[in-house]
Protein backbone atom coordinates (compact mmCIF):
# COMPACT_ATOMS: atom_id res chain seq x y z
CA UNK A 1 0.00 0.00 0.00
CA UNK A 2 2.86 2.42 0.84
CA UNK A 3 2.94 5.58 2.93
CA UNK A 4 5.44 7.53 0.92
CA UNK A 5 3.77 10.84 1.81
CA UNK A 6 5.37 10.66 5.24
CA UNK A 7 5.64 8.82 8.50
CA UNK A 8 2.83 10.89 9.98
CA UNK A 9 0.47 9.43 7.36
CA UNK A 10 1.43 5.96 8.59
CA UNK A 11 0.85 6.97 12.21
CA UNK A 12 -2.57 8.40 11.32
CA UNK A 13 -3.47 5.24 9.43
CA UNK A 14 -2.42 3.11 12.40
CA UNK A 15 -4.41 5.30 14.77
CA UNK A 16 -7.51 4.88 12.60
CA UNK A 17 -6.94 1.13 12.28
CA UNK A 18 -6.72 0.69 16.06
CA UNK A 19 -9.83 2.83 16.51
CA UNK A 20 -11.61 0.45 14.14
CA UNK A 21 -10.51 -2.52 16.27
CA UNK A 22 -11.73 -0.87 19.47
CA UNK A 23 -15.04 0.08 17.89
CA UNK A 24 -15.62 -3.32 16.26
CA UNK A 25 -14.11 -5.72 18.77
CA UNK A 26 -14.10 -3.96 22.15
CA UNK A 27 -17.64 -2.63 22.54
CA UNK A 28 -16.53 0.98 22.16
CA UNK A 29 -19.41 1.98 19.92
CA UNK A 30 -18.91 5.68 20.71
CA UNK A 31 -15.78 5.63 18.52
CA UNK A 32 -16.86 6.84 15.09
CA UNK A 33 -14.07 5.65 12.83
CA UNK A 34 -15.34 7.82 9.97
CA UNK A 35 -14.59 10.94 12.03
CA UNK A 36 -11.07 9.81 12.96
CA UNK A 37 -8.42 10.96 10.51
CA UNK A 38 -11.11 11.41 7.80
CA UNK A 39 -8.57 12.01 5.02
CA UNK A 40 -6.90 8.64 5.66
CA UNK A 41 -8.25 5.41 4.21
CA UNK A 42 -9.06 2.62 6.66
CA UNK A 43 -6.63 -0.29 6.75
CA UNK A 44 -8.18 -3.04 8.84
CA UNK A 45 -4.94 -4.86 9.68
CA UNK A 46 -2.68 -2.51 11.69
CA UNK A 47 0.27 -4.87 11.36
CA UNK A 48 0.20 -4.26 7.61
CA UNK A 49 0.81 -0.57 8.25
CA UNK A 50 3.68 -1.31 10.63
CA UNK A 51 5.32 -3.72 8.19
CA UNK A 52 5.02 -1.22 5.35
CA UNK A 53 6.59 1.54 7.41
CA UNK A 54 9.42 -0.64 8.70
CA UNK A 55 10.34 -1.75 5.19
CA UNK A 56 10.26 1.78 3.79
CA UNK A 57 13.53 2.78 5.47
CA UNK A 58 15.23 5.77 3.84
CA UNK A 59 18.69 4.89 2.57
CA UNK A 60 18.54 1.22 3.59
CA UNK A 61 18.48 -1.81 1.30
CA UNK A 62 18.67 -5.57 1.46
CA UNK A 63 22.46 -5.42 1.70
CA UNK A 64 22.53 -2.79 4.46
CA UNK A 65 24.09 -3.54 7.83
CA UNK A 66 21.54 -5.42 10.03
CA UNK A 67 22.36 -3.04 12.88
CA UNK A 68 21.10 -0.11 10.81
CA UNK A 69 17.85 -1.97 10.14
CA UNK A 70 17.50 -2.80 13.83
CA UNK A 71 18.01 0.85 14.79
CA UNK A 72 15.46 1.99 12.22
CA UNK A 73 12.83 -0.50 13.40
CA UNK A 74 13.39 0.53 17.02
CA UNK A 75 12.78 4.15 16.05
CA UNK A 76 9.64 3.26 14.10
CA UNK A 77 8.21 1.34 17.08
CA UNK A 78 8.98 4.16 19.49
CA UNK A 79 7.54 6.81 17.16
CA UNK A 80 4.33 4.90 16.53
CA UNK A 81 3.90 4.15 20.24
CA UNK A 82 4.28 7.86 21.00
CA UNK A 83 1.75 8.87 18.33
CA UNK A 84 -0.81 6.33 19.53
CA UNK A 85 -0.26 7.27 23.17
CA UNK A 86 -1.27 10.91 22.91
CA UNK A 87 0.86 12.14 20.02
CA UNK A 88 -2.17 12.39 17.72
CA UNK A 89 -5.28 12.60 19.87
CA UNK A 90 -5.19 11.51 23.48
CA UNK A 91 -8.88 12.38 23.95
CA UNK A 92 -9.97 9.64 21.54
CA UNK A 93 -7.92 6.79 22.99
CA UNK A 94 -4.38 5.92 24.05
CA UNK A 95 -2.39 2.92 25.25
CA UNK A 96 -4.26 2.84 28.55
CA UNK A 97 -7.57 2.68 26.68
CA UNK A 98 -6.32 -0.36 24.77
CA UNK A 99 -5.01 -2.00 27.94
CA UNK A 100 -8.22 -1.39 29.90
CA UNK A 101 -10.23 -3.01 27.12
CA UNK A 102 -8.04 -6.10 27.45
CA UNK A 103 -8.15 -6.20 31.24
CA UNK A 104 -11.92 -5.72 31.35
CA UNK A 105 -12.43 -8.69 29.03
CA UNK A 106 -14.35 -6.49 26.61
CA UNK A 107 -12.74 -7.76 23.41
CA UNK A 108 -13.54 -10.45 20.90
CA UNK A 109 -10.87 -13.09 20.42
CA UNK A 110 -9.72 -11.50 17.16
CA UNK A 111 -9.52 -8.06 18.74
CA UNK A 112 -7.64 -9.47 21.72
CA UNK A 113 -5.04 -11.17 19.53
CA UNK A 114 -4.42 -8.05 17.47
CA UNK A 115 -4.25 -5.71 20.44
CA UNK A 116 -1.84 -7.98 22.31
CA UNK A 117 0.42 -8.06 19.24
CA UNK A 118 0.31 -4.27 19.07
CA UNK A 119 1.24 -3.83 22.73
CA UNK A 120 4.11 -6.27 22.28
CA UNK A 121 5.27 -4.35 19.22
CA UNK A 122 5.09 -0.98 20.99
CA UNK A 123 7.06 -2.40 23.94
CA UNK A 124 9.58 -3.78 21.43
CA UNK A 125 11.59 -5.74 23.97
CA UNK A 126 14.57 -7.52 22.42
CA UNK A 127 18.10 -8.68 23.27
CA UNK A 128 20.56 -5.79 23.20
CA UNK A 129 22.46 -7.39 20.34
CA UNK A 130 19.52 -9.12 18.67
CA UNK A 131 16.43 -8.35 16.64
CA UNK A 132 12.89 -7.92 17.90
CA UNK A 133 10.90 -11.11 17.32
CA UNK A 134 7.29 -10.40 16.27
CA UNK A 135 6.32 -14.09 16.53
CA UNK A 136 6.87 -14.73 20.23
CA UNK A 137 4.53 -13.13 22.76
CA UNK A 138 5.45 -10.45 25.28
CA UNK A 139 5.21 -12.99 28.10
CA UNK A 140 7.47 -15.46 26.29
CA UNK A 141 10.07 -12.76 25.79
CA UNK A 142 10.02 -11.78 29.47
CA UNK A 143 10.38 -15.43 30.49
CA UNK A 144 13.36 -15.89 28.15
CA UNK A 145 16.63 -15.44 30.06
CA UNK A 146 18.48 -14.92 26.79
CA UNK A 147 16.42 -11.77 26.24
CA UNK A 148 15.86 -10.26 29.68
CA UNK A 149 19.44 -10.94 30.73
CA UNK A 150 20.47 -7.92 28.67
CA UNK A 151 17.55 -6.26 26.94
CA UNK A 152 16.37 -2.98 25.47
CA UNK A 153 12.78 -1.81 25.10
CA UNK A 154 10.50 1.20 24.92
CA UNK A 155 10.60 2.25 28.57
CA UNK A 156 7.59 4.55 28.34
CA UNK A 157 5.42 1.66 27.18
CA UNK A 158 6.84 -0.64 29.86
CA UNK A 159 6.00 1.94 32.52
CA UNK A 160 2.40 2.04 31.26
CA UNK A 161 2.14 -1.75 31.22
CA UNK A 162 3.32 -1.79 34.84
CA UNK A 163 1.21 1.13 36.07
CA UNK A 164 -2.01 -0.31 34.65
CA UNK A 165 -1.33 -3.75 36.11
CA UNK A 166 -1.46 -5.34 32.67
CA UNK A 167 1.93 -7.03 32.83
CA UNK A 168 1.28 -8.45 36.29
CA UNK A 169 -2.06 -9.81 35.12
CA UNK A 170 -0.78 -11.58 32.01
CA UNK A 171 2.25 -12.96 33.85
CA UNK A 172 0.36 -14.28 36.88
CA UNK A 173 -2.52 -15.75 34.88
CA UNK A 174 -0.31 -18.32 33.20
CA UNK A 175 0.70 -20.73 35.93
CA UNK A 176 1.99 -20.88 39.48
CA UNK A 177 5.47 -19.84 38.30
CA UNK A 178 4.12 -16.79 36.50
CA UNK A 179 4.47 -14.46 39.48
CA UNK A 180 8.02 -15.68 40.10
CA UNK A 181 8.93 -14.71 36.55
CA UNK A 182 7.26 -11.36 37.10
CA UNK A 183 9.09 -10.39 40.30
CA UNK A 184 12.37 -11.60 38.82
CA UNK A 185 11.78 -9.35 35.81
CA UNK A 186 11.03 -6.39 38.07
CA UNK A 187 14.35 -6.88 39.82
CA UNK A 188 16.14 -7.16 36.47
CA UNK A 189 14.67 -3.85 35.34
CA UNK A 190 15.89 -2.16 38.53
CA UNK A 191 19.40 -3.48 37.97
CA UNK A 192 19.72 -2.06 34.45
CA UNK A 193 22.00 0.98 34.43
CA UNK A 194 19.97 2.69 31.72
CA UNK A 195 16.60 2.30 33.47
CA UNK A 196 15.11 5.76 33.85
CA UNK A 197 13.94 7.08 37.21
CA UNK A 198 10.37 7.27 35.89
CA UNK A 199 10.41 3.56 35.06
CA UNK A 200 12.19 2.65 38.31
CA UNK A 201 9.39 4.36 40.26
CA UNK A 202 6.79 2.20 38.52
CA UNK A 203 8.85 -0.91 39.25
CA UNK A 204 9.23 -0.03 42.94
CA UNK A 205 5.50 0.66 43.16
CA UNK A 206 4.78 -2.76 41.65
CA UNK A 207 7.09 -4.45 44.14
CA UNK A 208 5.33 -2.65 46.98
CA UNK A 209 1.97 -3.77 45.61
CA UNK A 210 2.70 -7.46 45.05
CA UNK A 211 4.79 -7.89 48.22
CA UNK A 212 1.74 -7.23 50.35
CA UNK A 213 1.10 -10.95 49.80
CA UNK A 214 3.32 -13.07 52.07
CA UNK A 215 4.07 -15.71 49.44
CA UNK A 216 4.97 -13.16 46.78
CA UNK A 217 6.99 -11.26 49.39
CA UNK A 218 9.15 -14.32 49.89
CA UNK A 219 9.60 -14.61 46.11
CA UNK A 220 10.71 -10.99 45.92
CA UNK A 221 13.20 -11.38 48.75
CA UNK A 222 14.65 -14.51 47.14
CA UNK A 223 15.51 -12.55 43.98
CA UNK A 224 17.83 -10.28 45.97
CA UNK A 225 15.75 -7.18 45.35
CA UNK A 226 16.01 -5.89 48.94
CA UNK A 227 19.73 -4.98 48.74
CA UNK A 228 19.09 -3.34 45.36
CA UNK A 229 16.26 -1.23 46.76
CA UNK A 230 18.20 -0.39 49.89
CA UNK A 231 21.08 1.01 47.86
CA UNK A 232 18.62 3.31 46.10
CA UNK A 233 17.98 5.01 49.45
CA UNK A 234 21.19 6.94 48.80
CA UNK A 235 19.63 8.80 45.88
CA UNK A 236 18.23 12.29 46.18
CA UNK A 237 14.90 11.86 44.41
CA UNK A 238 11.87 12.33 46.62
CA UNK A 239 9.27 10.49 44.52
CA UNK A 240 11.56 7.54 43.95
CA UNK A 241 12.53 7.38 47.62
CA UNK A 242 8.87 7.25 48.64
CA UNK A 243 8.28 4.31 46.28
CA UNK A 244 11.42 2.52 47.46
CA UNK A 245 10.55 3.05 51.12
CA UNK A 246 7.02 1.73 50.57
CA UNK A 247 8.40 -1.36 48.87
CA UNK A 248 10.91 -1.99 51.66
CA UNK A 249 8.25 -1.61 54.36
CA UNK A 250 6.18 -4.35 52.73
CA UNK A 251 9.16 -6.58 51.98
CA UNK A 252 10.43 -6.52 55.55
CA UNK A 253 7.02 -7.22 57.09
CA UNK A 254 7.49 -10.49 58.97
CA UNK A 255 10.51 -11.42 56.86
CA UNK A 256 13.75 -11.78 58.81
CA UNK A 257 15.93 -12.15 55.72
CA UNK A 258 14.62 -8.91 54.25
CA UNK A 259 15.25 -7.07 57.51
CA UNK A 260 18.75 -8.51 57.65
CA UNK A 261 19.42 -7.42 54.07
CA UNK A 262 18.43 -3.84 54.91
CA UNK A 263 20.78 -3.80 57.89
CA UNK A 264 23.67 -5.34 55.92
CA UNK A 265 23.28 -2.73 53.18
CA UNK A 266 23.38 0.02 55.80
CA UNK A 267 19.80 0.97 55.02
CA UNK A 268 19.11 2.57 58.40
CA UNK A 269 22.00 4.98 57.91
CA UNK A 270 20.80 5.86 54.41
CA UNK A 271 17.36 6.73 55.78
CA UNK A 272 18.89 8.79 58.59
CA UNK A 273 20.96 10.79 56.10
CA UNK A 274 17.89 11.49 53.95
CA UNK A 275 15.93 12.75 56.95
CA UNK A 276 18.73 15.04 57.99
Amino acid sequence: MGFHCGIRDAAQALFKSIAHILASHARMEDLDVNLIEPTISLVEDPMEIISDMENDAPGLGLDSNPIYWRTWRDKVAKYLAHMIDGGLNSETFNLETMIKALLNDEMTYKGLQTTERLLDYFLHIRPRDGDYNPVTTMVDKIRDKNIVGNFVCNERVLATLLRTGYLQTVMSDLESKGMRYYVSFLHTVLQRQETSTALAIQVADQIALVSANADVRAMCVSTGVVPTLTNFLRLNHELFLVSVARALVNLTEGNKKAKSDVVIENGINHIFQQVH
